[in-house]
């Protein structure tokens, strides 16, 4: 899938959205615009294969970002975080993970960026969580 067409198809929707005044109209939105709609208060199911590359892009560009702007520095421990709706998963930190998440795509998605807990309860522990927890404070992401 090339995003950048992806990214623009939406970005058109979510125009004509705002251009016709009707935000409640279902549109295909990008991990991005549901995360808005999250925030603002107008939660929408996300697609799990959406949320998972939300998911894969937290810890392969937007961590490692913060860190190089000594935004965050980098962990010293290692988390693995498992999606039970996409089967993927994901090692953050070094050596063997102390602590293991699971939870859906969008749940994660949401809990890295903030917009859930980082202890909800939608999610599993297991292992060490409190180093978890320190390992995923981060800042991750901007």
């Amino acid at each position: 899938m090339d995003y950048l067409v992806e990214l623009r198809r939406e970005l058109d929707a979510f125009g004509a959205l705002l251009d016709e005044g009707d935000l409640s109209a279902p549109v295909e939105h990008c991990g991005g615009w549901r995360l808005v709609d999250h925030a603002l208060g107008r939660p929408t199911p996300m697609d799990p294969a959406l949320a998972a590359d939300g998911v894969a892009e937290v810890f392969d560009t937007m961590a490692l970002r913060m860190i190089a702007k000594g935004a965050a520095t980098s962990p010293s421990h290692a988390v693995r975080l498992t999606t039970t709706d996409t089967g993927h998963a994901w090692t953050y930190g070094p050596d063997e993970p102390v602590a293991q998440l699971s939870g859906t795509a969008e749940d994660l998605l949401l809990l890295l960026w903030g917009r859930k807990p980082r202890d909800t309860e939608s999610v599993t522990w297991e292992g060490h969580r409190a180093t978890g927890l320190a390992v995923l404070a981060g800042p991750l992401v901007p």
